[in-house]
């Protein structure tokens, strides 16, 4: 019932019905996931998310997880070396875990780099929010940028949130995790306005909930996610799925130890994968020839 029910949540509505047949084509875009590169920064071993950039080519950045320095990390996708660090200005790292590159605003043309300060283990943080930065023009070897911070209340009470996505609308969706594999998304408005008052929250709306088989939870604990062209990328420990309209599909993942990283590459749509620990290998899916592009 997972699968049938998250269909119907990333359509837009909330409701039963019977379980959904995979389709034969949606996943059949991708290659095998293969090594790449290890990453070769020894300081980066608690990877939690992971954004390729379309305005520099072959690279992408990473964050590290909570208790870390407040960086963004570029890392050259061929070789695994960090070519560039940029340190987030008037911020610390809580709790990071997630990554995304998208449009400033709804409509915009400029690119922000969008770092979800939004993990909650015990699922009692009250300061959780969404940091926004606009993607430097150049790499440079250090740097630091001004953030704007979203702040971000639950309707229904604290969540543990590792997974943003950023869908077709523009504005971001924030996947909760729990340790039964069940989960709420929730959508973000208003992203124009960062600047609020002090100790005020900005509510996002719950868009539905999703529910996994009892047998396997860990399978469906949502760790990343990614969205492009309509379709949605889910990545939990186990597993990494696609999710177009009422459809989904399992794609070919790599068996890592503590995988919380995935992306979509905006250049030529093929996946990425990369893990917590020490030199973790980066993994790339090829998108197939003659496959719709994303």
């Amino acid at each position: 019932m997972f699968f049938s029910l998250l269909g119907v949540i990333l359509a837009g509505e909330v409701s039963e019905m019977a379980p959904v047949a995979e389709p034969v084509s949606a996943c059949a875009g991708w290659g095998p996931p293969t090594e790449v590169a290890r990453v070769q920064d020894g300081r980066l071993n608690e990877i939690s998310g992971i954004a390729p950039s379309k305005n520099f080519p072959g690279i992408a950045w990473v964050i590290e997880d909570s208790g870390n320095r407040p960086v963004v990390y570029a890392l050259d996708l061929a070789t695994g070396a960090t070519v560039a660090e940029v340190h987030l200005r008037g911020t610390r790292n809580v709790d990071w875990e997630e990554v995304r590159l998208a449009p400033c605003e709804p409509g915009s043309s400029r690119s922000c780099i969008w770092v979800a300060e939004t993990g909650d283990n015990a699922a009692i943080r009250t300061d959780v929010a969404l940091l926004r930065l606009e993607e430097p023009a150049e790499l440079s070897a250090r740097s630091c940028l001004k953030t704007e911070r979203f702040p971000v209340q639950y309707p229904d009470g604290p969540q543990d949130v590792e997974a943003v996505y950023f869908a077709e609308d523009g504005l971001p969706r924030l996947v909760s995790k729990e340790r039964d594999g069940t989960a709420m998304i929730y959508r973000m408005t208003a992203l124009e306005s960062p600047a609020l008052a002090e100790g005020t929250l900005r509510m996002v709306t719950l868009d539905g909930s999703l529910r996994a088989p009892v047998e396997a939870p860990r399978r469906y604990r949502v760790t990343a996610a990614d969205a492009v062209g309509g379709q949605v990328f889910l990545r939990t420990y186990e597993a990494t799925f696609l999710y177009l309209g009422d459809q989904r599909c399992s794609i070919p993942a790599p068996e890592e130890v503590q995988g919380e990283a995935m992306a979509v590459d905006p250049r030529d749509g093929a996946l990425w994968w990369v893990s917590e620990g020490e030199n973790p290998v980066l993994y790339r899916a090829e998108r197939l020839p003659g496959k719709q592009s994303p």
